[in-house]
Formats: C-alpha cells, structure tokens, sequence
C-alpha cells in the first residue's frame, strides 16, 4: 500500500493536479483512488453517514451531466469485471425562471429529468460538491432488472430532485 501512495505522487507531478488533490481531500478516512482518463481520481467511500459526491459524466449519452453514485462496485461482478458503479442524475436541467413568468410557465421550467444507469469509473469525473439528497433506498441495483422498476425509481428521483431546487437552497446544479 505504501508503494501504491508513493508511485500516485510521483504521477500526480504537477501544480494543478496538487491543487486538485488537496481540495479534494486527500486525507478523508475510507478513501478509494481510481484511475479515470489518464489521472488519478479519489472516490469518497459511499455511506458512513457521508453526503454524496457529485460527478461529472465524460462518456455516453449522459456526457456532460452531473450524477450522484449510489452505489460502488469496485471489484466488478461476473457481468462486468470491472470497477463500475450505480449513478442517478440530471438528464435535463431546470430552466431559467424569470419575474414575469406565469404559475404555469415557471412550473414547467422548474421541471428536471432523471437518469438511472450503471456507469463505468474511467466514465465519470469527481467534483469537489456534494449533494444532500438521500437516494439511496430509491435507486438500487434491483430496480434495474425491469423496466416498470427503473421508471419508478426515475420519477421517483425527479421527485426528490425537483423538491430539492424549489426548496432554493444554492448550489442545485
């Protein structure tokens, strides 16, 4: 283990990947590193009473937008050998609201779209931001395994989404 945070230092040679590093915490207890697009990327061990923390999709069809891990599975399973996890995210941000917007107008800008998918690590990229909506009783890998179920589970994220942002608190997106 030692040789592994010396030879992660030695990669991490540069200013901006230090700067990177520490603001993410480097020193918070049941870290996991991963390897995404050539460098090196601290994943905060899900649970433990922890906020989740927000990533950015690079790859797919979601690319671009931000999720929240539910769920890890560093080791893999027999179907995917390799580091993978369960994500919920926004597929389609909340509009901007202006002062002489009707009742209506503004409640349909308000509205957010979710996506439920499993997402590989080289996949997705850390953000120093967390988000403090519990998902994790709503989006399991068991919702997965039918359509109805994961339709469910998506409109039950929105919900949960959509009541975070009209609650007004900063930092929704």
């Amino acid at each position: 283990m030692e040789e592994e945070e010396d030879e992660i230092d030695w990669v991490l040679d540069s200013d901006a990947d230090r700067r990177w590093w520490t603001a993410m915490g480097r020193d918070v207890e049941g870290e996991r590193r991963i390897c995404g697009r050539g460098r090196w990327w601290m994943v905060v061990a899900i649970g433990r009473g922890r906020k989740e923390r927000r990533m950015v999709v690079v790859d797919g069809r979601h690319a671009g937008r931000k999720a929240v891990i539910v769920r890890s599975l560093d080791e893999g399973t027999r179907d995917r050998p390799y580091g993978h996890c369960l994500v919920a995210g926004i597929a389609k941000y909340p509009s901007k609201v202006i002062h002489k917007d009707s009742a209506k107008k503004t409640a349909k800008k308000s509205r957010v779209k979710a996506f439920i998918k499993i997402v590989n690590y080289n996949h997705i990229m850390p953000t120093r931001y967390t988000l403090d909506v519990d998902l994790k009783n709503v989006v399991t890998p068991e919702c997965l395994q039918s359509r109805d179920m994961k339709v469910a589970a998506a409109k039950e994220t929105k919900a949960r989404l959509e009541e975070r942002f009209k609650t007004d608190l900063p930092s929704f997106q």
